[in-house]
């Protein structure tokens, strides 16, 4: 299976997934790419943000991505790295 299926197969079971996570399941470095391919398979992504603390006591944001119910009548979806161009 491809790293974009197994993502897809994680979410549909009702799972997030980070992309701390996605590293360490599946070995995926760009989560927000297999997101954005998801997305434009037509896949309702939702993301949230989380505030976490780093090991040297800073804070950082991170998106936790997971899959819209069917019901959900809105898409939000994060701009390709070229839609902003």
């Amino acid at each position: 299976m491809s790293q974009k299926s197994d993502i897809l197969e994680h979410l549909q079971k009702g799972n997030t997934i980070s992309r701390l996570q996605a590293l360490n399941v599946f070995g995926c470095f760009e989560l927000r790419a297999r997101i954005c391919e998801l997305q434009d398979d037509g896949h309702k992504i939702h993301t949230d943000y989380e505030m976490i603390t780093k090991a040297n006591g800073k804070k950082k944001q991170v998106a936790i991505y997971s899959l819209k119910a069917a019901g959900d009548l809105y898409q939000d979806r994060m701009p390709h790295h070229t839609d902003i161009l």
